[in-house]
C-alpha cells in the first residue's frame, strides 16, 4: 500500500488512535475539542456549555501570549460579526428598556457570541486537520449514546427521554441535529465512517423521538429530506431485501416500545387544539398560544426596541388577562424563538437573530468548491434549519446548552474553509 493511499484511509485523524497521538499537541488539542463537542451533549448536557467557556478563556490567554497568530478570513470576520451584533444588540435595547441595571446579569450568558473571535484562529493553527470528518464521527457516538441513554429512560417509566440536559426539548432538539450531522459520512470511501453515519442517523432519531416534543417531531420530515439530497444514491442503494427485513423489523420494535405514546401525542395536537376552540381545560397548546398572543400585543406596543431582555416576560404578562398573566411569568420565553428575540430587541433583535441563524449557511456557500463545500454546506442547512423549525415552538437561543451548540457548530465550519482562499465577496484581512 503506498503512503497515500494509508493517508486517505486515515483521514478524519480519528481512524485510529495511533494517528491521534502522533499529532502536534496543538493539532490533538484542538481535534479532541471537536470530538467532544459533538459526543456529548446527549448525555453531559450542559458539559459542552463549560467547554466551550473553558475553550474561549484558554484561547484568549493563549493569544495573548502569542502561541498562536491571530488570523481569519474574510468569511470568519463576517461570521464574527454576525454574531457579535446579537448580543450588542440585546445589550443596546436592554439598557434603553425598564430596569437598565438587570440588563447586565442577563449579558453574562451572551459572552460565549464573542468567542469566535478567538476560537476561530485556534483552530486555523492546525489547517491539516479534517475538522468535518472529526465532527461527523463525533456526531454519530454522541447519537449513539444519546439513543442509549433515551431507551433506558424510557424503560424506566420516563416518557419523555431528557438525556443528561435535564430537558426534553433541548434533548430532542440537539439529538435531532446530531442525527443530520452523523450522515454527513454517509458518501464517505471509508467503510466504518459509513456505516458510523448511517447507525448516528437512525441512533439521533431515535433519541429525539422518545423526548416527546411534538414541535421537533414536526421537523423530522426536513431533516431526512436535507439528508436524502445529500446522498440520494445511497439512500436508494440503501434498499435491498435484507436491509428492508432489518428496517421493518425495527420500525416493528419501535412501535411496539414507544408507538402507542408516539401516536397519543400527535393526536394530541388536535385534540388540544379543540379544547383550546371549546376552552374546555388548559392545555399546552392553550398555554403557548396565550403567551403568543400577548407577545404579539406586547410586540405591537414597542416594534422597534421591544423592552429588553430583563423585562421579557412582564411585558407578556401585562397583555395577557386574568390568571394567565400570572401564569406567563413563571415561563423564561415565549415558546417562540423569533417573538422572544423580538420582545427583547425589537426588529433590531429579530435581524440579529436572523443573522446568526443564516451566517453560517452564507458562509459556506461562499466558500471555495473543495472537497469540503458539499458537507460543510449540509452541515450548516441542517442544524440552522432544526433550530428554525423547532424554535417556532420552543427554545432558541439564550440557553446554555443551544448557544454553545450553535457557536461551535458555526466556528467548525468557518474553521473548515481553507485560509486565503477567500472568495471576493468576503475579502482577506491579515
Amino acid at each position: 500500500m503506498s503512503s497515500s493511499q494509508a493517508e486517505n484511509q486515515e483521514s478524519g485523524a480519528l481512524a485510529s488512535g495511533r494517528a491521534l497521538l502522533r499529532q502536534p499537541s496543538f493539532d490533538r488539542n484542538n481535534l479532541v475539542a471537536v470530538f467532544l463537542m459533538a459526543a456529548l451533549p446527549p448525555v453531559a448536557g450542559s458539559a459542552i456549555s463549560v467547554l466551550l467557556v473553558a475553550f474561549f478563556v484558554w484561547a484568549v490567554l493563549s493569544l495573548a501570549l502569542k502561541r498562536f497568530p491571530f488570523r481569519m478570513n474574510g468569511t470568519d470576520r463576517a461570521l464574527a460579526w454576525a454574531f457579535t451584533a446579537f448580543p450588542a444588540v440585546i445589550l443596546l435595547t436592554g439598557l434603553l428598556g425598564a430596569h437598565p441595571a438587570g440588563v447586565f446579569a442577563k449579558m453574562v450568558a451572551c459572552l460565549p457570541f464573542l468567542s469566535l473571535w478567538v476560537l476561530i484562529p485556534r483552530l486555523r493553527v492546525s489547517p491539516r486537520v479534517d475538522y468535518l470528518s472529526v465532527y461527523i464521527c463525533g456526531a454519530a457516538c454522541g447519537s449513539m449514546a444519546g439513543a442509549l441513554v433515551a431507551v433506558g429512560q424510557w424503560l424506566h417509566r420516563a416518557h419523555e427521554a431528557e438525556g443528561g440536559m435535564g430537558n426534553s426539548a433541548v434533548f430532542a432538539i440537539i439529538s435531532l441535529c446530531l442525527a443530520g450531522i452523523s450522515a454527513l459520512n454517509m458518501k464517505s470511501p471509508n467503510a466504518f465512517y459509513e456505516r458510523m453515519s448511517w447507525i448516528g442517523l437512525g441512533c439521533g432519531l431515535l433519541a429525539s423521538a422518545l423526548a416527546m416534543t411534538r414541535g421537533v417531531l414536526l421537523a423530522f420530515p426536513i431533516v431526512l429530506f436535507v439528508c436524502f439530497v445529500f446522498a440520494p444514491r445511497r439512500w436508494i442503494a440503501l434498499i435491498t431485501p435484507v436491509r428492508a427485513i432489518c428496517l421493518v423489523a425495527i420500525l416493528g420494535i419501535g412501535y411496539f416500545v414507544a408507538g402507542a405514546q408516539i401516536a397519543e401525542k400527535l393526536a394530541s395536537i388536535e385534540s388540544a387544539t379543540g379544547k383550546f376552540r371549546q376552552s374546555q381545560g388548559v392545555t399546552s397548546l392553550d398555554i403557548r398560544v396565550s403567551l403568543w398572543q400577548g407577545g404579539l400585543r406586547a410586540l405591537a406596543q414597542s416594534p422597534f426596541l421591544g423592552y429588553g431582555v430583563q423585562n421579557r416576560m412582564e411585558a407578556v404578562a401585562a397583555n395577557i388577562p386574568g390568571a394567565g398573566g400570572e401564569l406567563a411569568l413563571r415561563f423564561s420565553h415565549a415558546h417562540n424563538g423569533f417573538l422572544s428575540v423580538a420582545l427583547d430587541g425589537g426588529i433590531l433583535g429579530l435581524a440579529a437573530v436572523i443573522g446568526v441563524l443564516a451566517m453560517p449557511i452564507v458562509i459556506a456557500m461562499a466558500a471555495p468548491k473543495d472537497g469540503d463545500y458539499k458537507r460543510r454546506l449540509f452541515l450548516a442547512i441542517l442544524v440552522s434549519a432544526v433550530y428554525v423549525i423547532a424554535g417556532m415552538t420552543q427554545i432558541m437561543f439564550r440557553h446554555d446548552i443551544m448557544d454553545s451548540f450553535f457557536i461551535f457548530n458555526a466556528v467548525l465550519i468557518a474553521a473548515s474553509i481553507p485560509f486565503g482562499k477567500t472568495p471576493g465577496a468576503f475579502p482577506a484581512k491579515g
